[in-house]
């Protein structure tokens, strides 16, 4: 299995440098599928803006996980969601976020003291499980124990790694593509046993949700202090109930299914991204202590909590989180189905019924917009000189239907980074092939792109 998920990342890369020498475009057979590779910024651009439904690739991959949750859904059912979704990863929102990444960040670092000086190990786990727990009382609201009744968060997390395997297994196997194939696999069964579980576990937690929000409006109703009341931290999820009255309605289905896609897309990717930046301070000691001198200026030798206002001075933080992305973007390729003809600005008019594979990790290394030091981790680059082009960064995609929550996952990397380098120094893992200054990271690939050694680092105390 490592051997195939090494291959499919080597084929991703070997076809966006490909894709880069010849200027930015070229084309392959999938099967009986055409699909245009495309690594230009600009090209990319126009295809993200245009051609808005996902690729048939991805609906088959995802429709069993998610259902129609917003990554993968049609149009017609995507954009009435997302403008009842967007508007609450608001910044106000989100400052009230910041609590909650704060507490889970602090737990994770009292969990960790066990690994200090104990040898390399993988701190993906902690990581993804600190971000599963922000997610769900960020989503849901009360504390992540309230719902144990509901779930087991370890088999939960385990559940969506499994999940993921397998879409990607059959996203590179064309027959398996068909439904009728499909379901000859043992790994349809596993993989509509996960589905029942994450379903069976965002209906109970929806329905107690929903009489809970429906006691607590009766009650704000009956109130004098509404107004106090407002300013209280309010959930995604709840918000969500609240607004989804008149017009704009999700359903419980719909609801349930936008829960999965917070639960499924936000863990991974969140926790991927975090986890990659924590090997590239461990690989950039200079640059780790730089971030940690700015933490010490907004901090000082607090041990206060984290606040918005904090989040905001740390700019540095900021700009190696962006070069970490820029180089190890959790998805690493996003496809879309061209509906109608597309004429690019080279003149070339693009056929209907072709897809369209964004190879987002060469695009980033298009020394053309990125310098001939595109393939070297120099967070400084984000400081030094604007973006030539919009789209030649683009870790959360681009366009009408990029990552709604940027912002979220942003704010929850910064805070849990903060918590963490202001309690540890992050050394590289003795046994671990990531751990060479300088040397790219060996990849695997199974729809997020991940470290094959499993983001291994070894802890120091700060103090």
């Amino acid at each position: 299995m490592l051997w195939t998920l090494l291959e499919r990342m080597k084929a991703i890369q070997m076809a966006g440098r490909d894709t880069i020498d010849k200027g930015g475009i070229t084309g392959v057979w999938l099967a009986h599928r055409f699909y245009l590779v495309v690594t230009d910024p600009e090209t990319a651009s126009l295809f993200l803006r245009v051609c808005l439904e996902k690729d048939d690739i991805m609906q088959m991959c995802f429709k069993m996980f998610i259902g129609n949750g917003s990554i993968t859904a049609p149009v017609h059912i995507w954009r009435p969601r997302r403008k009842i979704l967007l508007p609450h990863f608001n910044s106000k929102n989100l400052n009230q976020f910041v609590n909650v990444f704060d507490v889970q960040s602090r737990f994770m670092v009292k969990q960790l003291r066990s690994a200090v000086g104990a040898g390399s190990f993988s701190l993906y786990n902690h990581i993804s499980t600190c971000t599963l727990a922000s997610i769900f009382e960020t989503a849901l609201g009360g504390k992540i124990k309230d719902y144990y009744c509901y779930v087991d968060i370890q088999r939960l997390l385990k559940f969506i790694e499994k999940g993921l395997d397998i879409l990607a297994i059959r996203g590179f196997q064309p027959w398996l593509y068909p439904d009728f194939v499909f379901k000859l696999t043992a790994s349809f069964k596993t993989m509509t046993n996960i589905k029942e579980f994450i379903d069976n576990v965002a209906r109970q937690i929806f329905a107690f949700k929903r009489k809970l929000v429906e006691e607590n409006q009766n009650k704000e109703v009956q109130s004098e202090s509404n107004q106090n009341m407002a300013e209280k931290f309010k959930p995604l999820l709840e918000l969500l109930i609240e607004s989804s009255g008149g017009k704009l309605k999700y359903t419980d289905i719909e609801m349930q299914e936008e829960f999965v896609v917070l639960v499924v897309a936000g863990t991974d990717t969140s926790a991927v991204a975090t986890s990659f930046t924590i090997l590239m301070l461990s690989q950039f000691p200079d640059i780790q202590e730089q971030v940690y001198s700015e933490l010490k200026e907004v901090f000082e030798d607090s041990t206060r909590v984290t606040t918005a206002g904090d989040l905001a001075r740390l700019k540095y933080l900021e700009v190696v989180i962006k070069e970490t992305l820029r180089l190890y973007p959790p998805v690493p390729i996003v496809m879309r189905r061209v509906e109608s003809d597309v004429i690019l600005p080279s003149g070339i008019t693009v056929p209907s019924d072709c897809g369209v594979v964004v190879n987002i990790w060469a695009l980033h290394r298009d020394p053309r917009y990125w310098g001939e030091d595109a393939e070297q981790f120099r967070p400084e680059r984000f400081i030094d000189v604007p973006l030539k082009h919009p789209a030649q960064f683009m870790p959360f995609s681009h366009g009408p239907r990029n990552c709604p929550g940027t912002q979220y996952a942003m704010t929850a990397m910064k805070t849990v980074l903060a918590t963490l380098l202001r309690n540890y120094r992050i050394i590289p893992a003795r046994k671990s092939t990531s751990s060479i200054p300088g040397q790219p990271l060996r990849l695997k690939f199974k729809l997020l792109m991940k470290d094959v050694d499993n983001f291994m680092v070894e802890l120091e105390n700060r103090n």
